[in-house]
């Protein structure tokens, strides 16, 4: 096939939409693959049928649920309608995405039809790899009494109930601390509890009637409308009149405490767990205001919705889901004031409520393209991390965006939008969410500040409530900037890799001239091209700072600049726009005089490369007055602090003790964790165990056991602070983990019974993970064949467990304890289990267990056969020693 390239590519050509198109050109033209050389295209082909969205039959105008919620039986009975116009001339069959539901009724404006289900459509989910071809049998084929004409309105009525195991997350009484149901739909499950066209290519108002328990409140998408108490139930009326995808609809239901506050006109709801109070609350979302201050502004646009909710719900699956006008966010950001001095959320609450904006008012069409969604909610944190706390903040915020993408393409590099190769092991990745936001970062680098918020505003408006894909964004900057920048796109998003820069410098005192030598390292092929790198070069001398502007755009190249002296710091690229290896050599004295003038991502540059002269006095000196500027960004302060890690002499054991007590609790926290370091130390293990009794901050505590544990401090002693630890009410139970960690370290293999028991259902899921992974360590530490099979068997009690992370964990603990009575239960697990990854996950895992005894059986039967041999030459050579023995006699006395 690699012989075919330029063929293949060429054919391609013509069925590709034009930005794919030039990224195909882009590949030929410009990074000359050649036939037979790399892989090319060659291991590329056309997304296969049934990992696209399907074409659409009709649009979806309008979805009403109408749903009784019985949280005796974790189920939903009820009905959906909606209102569907048909885009197809004679259509005269309707497929709705359905899996899981107990189909009763079909109508089609009021009149019962005949359907079929489940139907096998041969359309898998394009979100999520099915290795089961039964999972396609997710169709509702209703049958339309006479065919529709184009742009024909029927009313539809589904009328089902369903226990649903994914999709729609029922908490038990007895499992958590209070009965709650909450929804997730994206990808592409609220198919499993709701009848419907479950694709993001399709928009429709809302409407969600649902009747819970009195004493609950019922929250869902838009404006509330009623809310009434009827036969011992209460029904939330809400309606939603802009349109929504379908993964979007959302319910969470509990007898929540809600806290309200309005501003500017929107009403902001924070629904918390029972009890939690209006400070709480305020302390965790308070900022929300401030924000949606700051993307009005930024945006241009304003929040397009009346009111916005956050809702903290328990064992939630991701840190948070950006609902429209209600936004799930995972309970550990709900955290108390001792959590709050190590730690705060606002990125992730910045990074949903952007996505009201990029995401619900403007959705992917296709979810190759869900950049446009993750990679602009997580630009938005930086966004308002420069309204917060200045843009110098965003630069130190997105080195680590930068670094994550870096670590992706050295690992898989691959394009952003794969809208033109399959991707079978491509989607889900980091990618969309640090390369989509670097992505928006260089183009706000190239085309200035204002003209970047004009494009959003442009692009924001032109798609509102509508679907886009990567051509609308460049069409906008097109429209908005008069540039044309596709080179831009076609190699940060139809391209794959990043920049890798070896740079040279050369100072010509006699001709004032230095001399940068910038060559791109990266191998070239494949996707990875030589980059076009539009960027400013800083040069410093003592009279001051100049700033240039080049491109780098030739695997080698040599850039002079004019200079007035000596110069003191070279900053290539400056502002660190650009997502790249830098390679560039520079002496001790430089990289301080960066730290002490360079702006704050200079200055973290300068603090990672003097890591390798931290014990120097000057460099040691520089650092110390890094971390105890209390003007300097807090992440500087600990990087500054972290540079110090390798050290081990008496003065950084001193200037750790002192920042033991520090204000910033972040810089008691991270001092504590180093203390681990000086094993030995007079007075360190008071120090720490003071730390974990009286330091306020949870992280404090849990880094001081265990640096406790590190230092080899009496392990009976060491026990007594662990289940001290373990006692506390910590905010979300942290402490009862890192009680369970050094618990595990200290191979306190006694303790094997607590363990169990905290890891037993009914106790916190925020530490059961942590509880089950320790007891399956120390039941693999006791050398008792009986016991283990014992843990192994009380593990797979918890293989039904309603939570599917739960289940997880427990097929992964069950493959570490590797006992063969194990294979029966994960075999039966997989045929129940609903969420097919979880059972594909449980049938490897079986079969690993399986393969391993098979290979243990035949290593012990290897083991006999070799002791039969070696018995066998022991008896042999007895024999010969023997038949030796009387020769000799015979010799001697014959």
């Amino acid at each position: 096939m690699r012989r075919f390239l330029p063929l293949a590519c060429a054919a391609v050509l013509l069925l590709l939409p034009r930005s794919s198109a030039q990224a195909c050109n882009y590949l030929m033209e410009h990074y000359a693959l050649e036939q037979g050389t790399g892989t090319g295209l060659a291991q590329y082909g056309p997304d296969p049928q049934h990992l696209v969205a399907p074409s659409r039959m009709f649009n979806t105008e309008h979805i009403r649920l109408d749903l009784d919620i019985d949280f005796d039986n974790a189920s939903v009975s009820g009905n959906v309608q909606q209102s569907l116009r048909s885009m197809k001339p004679g259509l005269d069959v309707i497929q709705l995405n359905c899996s899981g539901i107990n189909v009763h009724k079909v109508t089609v404006d009021g009149r019962g039809v005949d359907f079929e289900y489940p139907v096998d459509s041969g359309q898998l989910t394009s979100w999520m790899l099915i290795d089961d071809a039964d999972d396609s049998k997710e169709t509702l084929y209703i049958k339309l009494s006479a065919p529709l004409a184009l742009d024909q309105v029927v009313n539809l009525r589904i009328d089902y109930d369903c226990s649903p195991q994914t999709g729609l997350y029922f908490q038990m009484k007895d499992e958590g601390t209070y009965p709650e149901v909450w929804s997730q739909g994206e990808g592409e499950a609220n198919r499993y509890w709701i009848p419907c066209f479950d694709y993001p290519n399709d928009k429709a108002s809302y409407e969600g009637i649902f009747r819970v328990p009195e004493g609950f409140y019922a929250l869902s998408n838009g404006n509330l409308l009623s809310r009434e108490d009827k036969n011992g139930k209460t029904e939330f009326h809400w309606s939603l009149e802009q349109p929504q995808v379908s993964y979007l609809i959302m319910l969470a239901a509990a007898p929540y405490e809600v806290h309200e506050q309005e501003h500017n006109g929107v009403l902001y709801q924070y629904v918390c767990p029972p009890g939690t109070s209006r400070a709480k609350a305020l302390q965790c979302f308070g900022k929300t205001p401030d924000m949606m201050d700051c993307f009005e502004d930024r945006f241009g646009i304003k929040y397009p919705f009346e009111k916005y909710s956050q809702v903290v719900v328990q064992n939630f699956i991701f840190g948070g889901m950006e609902n429209t006008t209600a936004t799930v966010m995972n309970d550990r950001l709900l955290y108390d004031e001792f959590q709050a001095l190590t730690y705060d959320d606002t990125d992730t609450i910045s990074h949903e409520l952007g996505h009201q904006w990029w995401g619900d008012m403007v959705t992917m069409r296709e979810w190759n393209h869900m950049w446009l969604n993750e990679g602009f909610a997580k630009y938005s944190e930086e966004i308002y991390r420069g309204w917060d706390l200045g843009e110098d903040a965003v630069h130190v915020s997105m080195d680590g965006a930068h670094r994550s993408v870096i670590r992706n393409d050295n690992r898989n590099a691959r394009p952003l939008v794969t809208e033109f190769y399959n991707r079978i092991d491509d989607r889900n990745n980091n990618n969309i969410y640090d390369k989509g936001a670097s992505v928006l970062h260089m183009l706000r680098s190239i085309i200035g500040d204002e003209l970047f918020f004009a494009v959003l505003k442009h692009y924001g408006n032109k798609h509102r409530f509508d679907f886009a894909e990567t051509p609308d964004l460049q069409t906008s900057v097109k429209e908005v900037t008069g540039q044309n920048l596709d080179w831009f796109f076609e190699q940060w998003v139809y391209m794959a890799g990043h920049p890798k820069l070896k740079v040279a410098q050369k100072w010509d005192r006699e001709r004032g001239n230095l001399t940068l030598s910038i060559e791109q390292t990266q191998e070239v092929k494949d996707l990875v091209p030589l980059f076009r790198l539009p960027m400013q070069v800083e040069v410093t001398t003592a009279s001051g700072a100049r700033l240039y502007q080049i491109q780098v755009d030739k695997a080698s190249e040599d850039f002079n600049f004019p200079v007035d002296g000596e110069p003191l710091m070279v900053i290539v690229d400056k502002g660190d726009w650009i997502p790249k290896e830098l390679e560039m050599e520079r002496s001790r004295e430089q990289w301080l005089f960066m730290l002490a003038h360079g702006e704050g991502i200079d200055r973290l540059h300068a603090t990672r490369a003097l890591k390798q002269w931290a014990g120097n006095d000057d460099v040691f000196t520089a650092l110390a007055a890094r971390v105890n500027d209390t003007k300097e960004h807090r992440y500087l302060r600990t990087e500054a602090l972290d540079s110090m890690t390798d050290l081990r002499d008496d003065r950084t054991y001193e200037f750790l003790v002192g920042l033991s007590a520090d204000k910033e609790g972040r810089l008691r926290r991270d001092s504590a964790g180093m203390l681990r370091n000086f094993k030995g130390r007079e007075g360190l293990a008071e120090l720490l165990v003071g730390l974990i009794h009286d330091d306020p901050a949870w992280d404090v505590k849990g880094r001081a056991l265990d640096s406790l544990v590190s230092i080899d401090y009496e392990k009976e002693k060491c026990i007594e602070e662990c289940l001290y630890v373990i006692s506390l009410s910590g905010d979300k139970h942290n402490m009862v983990r890192s009680g369970l960690n050094a618990l595990d370290r200290l191979r306190a293999d006694d303790k094997v019974d607590m363990v169990r028991e905290l890891a037993a259902p009914g106790n916190s899921r925020d530490y059961r993970h942590t509880a089950i992974g320790t007891y399956a360590n120390m039941m693999e530490r006791i050398d008792n064949g009986s016991r283990k099979q014992e843990g192994a068997q009380y593990i797979a009690t918890m293989l039904d467990d309603s939570w599917s992370r739960t289940r997880q964990s427990v097929i992964g603990t069950i493959g570490r304890l590797n006992t063969r009575d194990s294979i029966e239960p994960l075999r039966i697990m997989a045929q129940l289990e609903e969420v097919q990854w979880i059972a594909d996950y449980a049938n490897r895992t079986a079969d690993e267990i399986d393969s391993f005894r098979e290979e243990k059986v035949k290593l012990e039967d290897l083991d006999a056969k070799l002791a039969e041999l070696q018995r066998q030459v022991e008896e042999l050579t007895k024999t010969v020693n023997q038949l030796n023995r009387e020769k000799q006699e015979q010799e001697i006395n014959p």
